[in-house]
This record gives structure tokens, sequence and C-alpha cells, in this order.
């Protein structure tokens, strides 16, 4: 057993220097992936027509994305968070849909929550933010948008970041 033990010992060292160099690695992927998300820009030239306007009955948020075609992606991922009045905590919805092939897209998104058929809706909403994350076809960030928007007022602000 004791001829033995040298080589159990490398073993065991080995498998953990192993163990320790993957973690780090895989550490380093990921805090990479989030640095490319805070980088990619859309130029002027390729940003997307956005319109947001509110439902008449004021429960739904309708989101109309133009021009996708100068981007050409694969998938988009929208999130739209919004201020309730009396409310310190932001409400909001998100999703990801697929958007190949397409010049334009549009949803209607609803001010509140649904379940079991009861809806339940957020009242008094004017102002939020939409951002949107433009993928390709290998899940990759190509650009990504952020609008802050009031519909009292009819403002809408977009940026590239």
């Amino acid at each position: 057993m004791k001829k033995f033990l040298p080589i159990i010992i490398f073993i065991i060292g080995s498998l953990v220097l192993v163990s320790a160099f993957l973690f780090v690695k895989s550490g380093r992927d990921n805090s990479s992936t989030q640095e490319e998300e805070r980088t990619v820009l859309i130029p002027s030239e390729k940003m997307p027509s956005i319109s947001i306007t509110k439902s008449k009955d004021g429960h739904y948020i309708n989101l109309k994305i133009e021009n996708l075609g100068l981007l050409s992606p694969k998938s988009l991922d929208y999130e739209l968070l919004y201020e309730l009045p009396g409310e310190e905590q932001p409400q909001g919805t998100n999703s990801s849909v697929e958007v190949i092939g397409k010049t334009s897209f549009e949803v209607e998104i609803l001010l509140g929550t649904e379940s079991s058929g009861k809806f339940r809706y957020d009242e008094g909403v004017e102002k939020g933010t939409l951002t949107l994350k433009f993928r390709d076809e290998k899940g990759k960030l190509i650009g990504r948008t952020r609008t802050e928007f009031d519909l009292a007022s009819g403002k809408l602000e977009t940026s590239s970041y």
C-alpha cells in the first residue's frame, strides 16, 4: 500500500488542478459574454424603427418594430418595464421571439397579469423602458437598444448601448 501512496497523491493532485483550471476558465468565458452584451452597438443606419402605443382601454402596450431587415436577426428578446403610480418597484414582462426573415414585428403586451383566464390590469401606466436584444443564428448578440417612453407626452428616446 505504501508504494502506491505517491501515485494516489499524484492522481488526486492532478484532478484538483484540472478542476481548478476548468472552473477558472468557465468564469472567464461568462465574464467575456457579459462584457460583449454591454458593448454591442447598433449603427444609426441599421437602427430599427420602434413604436410604442397604449391600447384604448389602457390594458395593453402595442409594440411595433419595423426595418428589422437591416440587422437580419434570427431572434429578438424584449423586456418591458413600467412604473405604476405609488409603487417603487417597476413591473414588467419579457419574452423571446423568432423573427428570421421578417422585416417587422408587432405584439400586444398585457399591462398586468393573467391566470386561469382571469385578468388583473395595472392602471395608470405612463412611463417605462423597453430593452431589445437582437441575436443571430448562433444566439450571439448582434445589437441592443433601450427605449425610454412617456406615453402621456408621446416621448420616445431610443439608444443603442
